[in-house]
Parts: C-alpha cells; sequence; structure tokens
C-alpha cells in the first residue's frame, strides 16, 4: 500500500529515548549527614578515584571540630611570588552544604560537600560558599557513581539557584579524574564568573614492581647512602625497631604514643604540636576514633632502645596510606633523621604487604623536600574563586585600580 503523501512509513518514524532523571537534594546539617552516612559511604566504596579526603566521614570531623569558624576557619590554595602558598581565611561558624546528584529511584551518583559562611576576602565579610578545607585538612573531593556533562550541569545548577552567597570557593579537587574541568566548564555555562585558578602538587608513591627495584639503581646511590647513615647512626644509641599498630591498639596504644612523641618534638616550643595543645589533642583523638570505627587507622613508630622517637599517623582507607601527621622526638640522634629513617620502614613495609592491586601506594599529603625523595610522581589539585555576578569582580577591580592610582598620586 502506497503511504498517504506526507506521512512517514511506520518502519521508519523516529524513535527517541528518554534520559533518566537526575534529581537533586541537600544536605544542610549534621543531622542530615548522620542520617546520610550509610548512602554516601556506599557511593564512596563504588567510587574507585575517592580518596580519604572524598569520604562522609572526614567531612563529619571536620565538621564537628572545625564548623565553628575561626581565624583560619578555613584556607584557600593560591599562587604566590615565591610558589604556591595555602592562604587562611576568617569566618564565621560553617553551615553544612551537600550537594547529592541522584537518579529516580533516589540513588545517589554525585555528591559535592561544601560549607555556607562568611567570609573576610579582599577586605571585606563576604557570603560564600567554600570546600572544607583549612590548615588541617588540606584537600577536599567529589565522589561519583558516575561523573559526566549532565551531572556537572546539575550540580552547577544547583549553586546558582542556592540563595545567599556572593562568592564560591571550590578547592582540593583532583585534577587527574577530570572532574574539576568538568565542572569548571559547568560553572561558566551557569553564568558564575571565574576569577582566579591555581593548580598545586602533592607527592606520591605508587607501588609499581618490588621495593628492591625501586631503591636500586645508581641514581638512588647516595640516597641509600643517607638512609644507612641515619638509621645507623641513631642504632648507636639503642636498638632501633619499627612498628605498626592498627586496629583498636592504634587508638589505645597508638595515639598516646603519637602525642607523647609530638609533645617533645621541636614544635612543642615554635610549631603547632598537637601533643602540648589540649584543642587539637581532642580534634585528632575525635579523627582517631572516626577512623578506628572504618578499619582505617595505622600509627607507624620508630622505637630506640624501646622509646618511641618518631611516629606517624597514617590514615589507610584500603587503597593507599596517607602520611597525615608526623613528629619526632627533638634532639634525637643530631642530624640523623628518626623521621628519614622511620619512613624507610613504612614504605618497605608497606611495600611489601601489597597484594598488587593497582593504584596502591603512599599518599605524602604535601609537597616538602624530604617528601619528594621517595614520591615517583606528583598528584594535582585545583582551587578557583567564582563570583556568583559578574558585575561584583568589576567592582573589585575598578576599587583595586583607584587605590593604585591614588597611592601612586599620593607618592609624586
Amino acid at each position: 500500500m502506497t503511504p498517504t503523501a506526507g506521512a512517514l512509513p511506520a518502519a521508519t518514524a523516529p524513535t527517541h529515548t528518554a534520559q533518566p532523571a537526575l534529581r537533586l537534594h541537600w544536605l544542610r546539617d549534621a543531622d542530615a549527614l548522620q542520617q546520610a552516612l550509610p548512602a554516601w559511604r556506599a557511593l564512596w566504596q563504588a567510587d574507585a578515584a575517592a580518596d580519604l579526603f572524598a569520604s562522609p566521614d572526614w567531612l563529619a570531623w571536620l565538621l564537628q571540630c572545625f564548623g565553628a569558624g575561626g581565624p583560619a576557619g578555613l584556607a584557600l590554595h593560591q599562587a604566590g611570588p615565591d610558589g604556591p602558598r595555602f592562604d587562611a581565611i576568617a569566618t564565621g561558624p560553617w553551615q553544612l552544604r551537600v550537594v547529592v546528584v541522584t537518579d529516580e529511584a533516589g540513588d545517589w551518583l554525585a555528591a559535592w560537600p561544601l560549607v555556607a559562611t562568611i567570609g573576610h576576602w579582599r577586605g571585606a565579610m563576604r557570603p560564600m560558599l567554600a570546600s572544607p578545607l583549612n590548615f588541617h585538612a588540606p584537600r577536599s573531593g567529589l565522589t561519583a557513581r558516575r561523573f559526566d556533562t549532565a551531572i556537572a550541569r546539575r550540580l552547577a545548577q544547583a549553586l546558582r539557584d542556592e540563595p545567599g552567597w556572593q562568592l564560591l570557593l571550590p578547592g582540593g579537587l583532583p585534577l587527574a579524574d577530570g572532574r574539576a574541568a568538568l565542572l569548571q566548564q559547568a560553572l561558566a555555562e551557569a553564568g558564575l564568573v571565574a576569577d582566579g585558578a591555581h593548580t598545586w602538587p602533592s607527592a606520591w608513591l605508587p607501588f609499581e614492581g618490588s621495593f628492591a627495584d625501586y631503591l636500586g639503581g645508581p641514581e638512588q646511590a647516595h640516597f641509600r647512602r643517607s638512609l644507612v647513615k641515619s638509621r645507623n647512626g641513631l642504632a648507636r644509641a639503642g636498638e632501633l625497631q619499627w612498628q605498626c599498630l592498627s586496629g583498636d591498639q592504634a587508638l589505645t596504644e597508638g595515639l598516646p604514643a603519637f602525642l607523647a612523641v609530638d609533645a617533645a618534638s621541636w614544635k612543642a616550643e615554635g610549631g603547632e604540636s598537637v601533643g602540648r595543645d589540649a584543642v587539637l589533642r581532642a580534634h585528632y583523638g575525635a579523627l582517631c576514633e572516626r577512623l578506628t570505627e572504618q578499619g582505617w587507622l595505622e600509627v607507624w613508630l620508630l622505637r630506640q632502645a624501646g622509646r618511641p622517637i618518631a611516629a606517624f599517623l597514617c590514615p589507610n582507607d584500603g587503597r593507599r596510606r596517607y602520611t597525615l601527621k608526623s613528629s619526632f622526638v627533638d634532639g634525637v640522634g643530631g642530624n640523623r633523621s628518626p623521621t628519614l629513617v622511620l619512613l624507610h620502614g613504612l614504605v618497605q613495609q608497606a611495600w611489601a604487604g601489597w597484594d598488587g592491586r593497582a593504584g596502591a601506594g603512599i599518599d605524602f599529603v604535601g609537597k616538602v623536600a624530604f617528601l619528594d625523595r621517595w614520591a615517583r610522581e606528583d598528584l594535582l589539585f585545583s582551587s578557583g574563586v567564582w563570583w556568583r555576578s559578574p558585575w561584583r569582580r568589576r567592582v573589585l577591580r575598578l576599587q583595586g585600580l583607584w587605590r593604585r592610582l591614588r597611592a601612586a598620586g599620593g607618592g609624586r
């Protein structure tokens, strides 16, 4: 039968596959976070790219210990004349703002933790949304079962529609998985205005091959000699023993040992000593309790004649270890570094226990000279500054130009 003019045969009619709807939810307080922990933990387990700093337990600890704000309530990585720097931001109390994207059935697809607060920025207190970063939590994260342009746009639209903020400070997001780039593109499409972006490195040692191969070779000869000299120098004052405490033993024995070492370190006089500061002791005690509940806490000790002289708080989330905090007793061994000797034993023993799983290794949570000697590569992270209104950035630039012109005129 000849079809009627203008009609299409049924066999050639176009078909459209409906895209699953993306739904949005906000977690706005500690109670909502507590109720959401099982779903978020399941999402974290499903996300092979997620690290410790993207976990809901890490966020719960931050909210509990630092949610009151203060002179360094938040911090942001920025570019400086002498290289990257981590600048403190004075803030008021935090209000939780976790953006959650789910499918139609309510299953979690992505979660992005932020906090709402009033923070000091460019000479004024401004309402802001920010990644929960400070000097005790230098990185953040984004957890996702899947992450694509559609989810990034849904997150950006949610932030655009959220009332009451002028400034967005997303920070500590890893670059390797591509999510930060998708978010930046989506934020721009949503009408937010970028006002600076910065990347910074953190030292990373992936387990590949054998430890003997890693430390062998002529290029490592000087490093090997320094390890032997430090170890032998310390051993002359007493037998050395490396110890890794995990589980409940890490909390009940390892944490007190770490605090005792830290209280006797140089930081007790001229730095930030967890062992001497009652508030910090409480903060890190709360963190270690949470890590223990998840089975993630390890405390590594170097003993000299039975006495702990160096220690690491070293969370192990089952994917990688993190050298979160380290300390050593001041004056031990002269110029022989107890931390270097402990790290040698830590890396060697952790490598020996490696099961061949891809992605395992040691995340040094920073980049300093003595860690760089161990690292094979860098992990890269991003921070950004975004204004809700394009006019806000223009006004600030005009104000800055006016101040410079006035200063130049006054000089003449």
